[in-house]
């Protein structure tokens, strides 16, 4: 089940993502403790992030 819960200071989180207001309509969308992407609500783009795990995941072989 995801829960919706305003976390105050502009922080959502459903189940594992969190949506953070960075800055005035830019939003950060993270999985867990991974930065995934920003969403820009006055373009309405999405910019993702090239590596969001780093270097903590390696890739398969």
């Amino acid at each position: 089940m995801a829960y919706e819960m305003p976390l105050g200071g502009g922080i959502h989180r459903i189940s594992s993502v969190c949506i953070k207001e960075v800055d005035d309509g830019i939003w950060l969308i993270s999985f867990m403790r991974y930065d995934l992407g920003y969403i820009d609500l006055d373009q309405r783009t999405l910019q993702t992030i090239d590596t969001p795990f780093g270097t903590r995941v390696s890739p398969m072989s």
